[in-house]
């Protein structure tokens, strides 16, 4: 899962100041166009899918959010769950790896 990963082709383009969806993973962290989070916990995990809670931080701000990554297409598609504090609704993001 570590590596550069986008929502649309654009997000990929090295040097682009508004690649605002492009996310970042390494092995403790996510980094997006304005937040960081950091995993605070790890709920479970496989060789496909990691489910985590990170702390965020961004914009003056910070937060807490239960994160979901599960790999697809032999590695080339990732889709993010996140959810909700009050876990009552959740979000869904689909990301292709960055090959460059």
């Amino acid at each position: 899962m570590r590596g550069r990963w986008g929502l649309v082709p654009a997000d990929c383009k090295k040097g682009r100041s508004d690649a605002k969806g492009l996310m970042i993973v390494s092995p403790t962290t996510i980094t997006f166009y304005e937040s960081v989070g950091q995993i605070s916990d790890i709920n479970s995990s496989s060789d496909d899918k990691l489910d985590a809670q990170f702390a965020f931080s961004g914009e003056g701000m910070n937060w807490n959010r239960d994160v979901t990554f599960q790999l697809r297409d032999g590695g080339e598609t990732l889709l993010r769950t996140d959810a909700d504090a009050d876990e009552s609704a959740s979000s869904r993001f689909t990301y292709k790896r960055c090959s460059n």
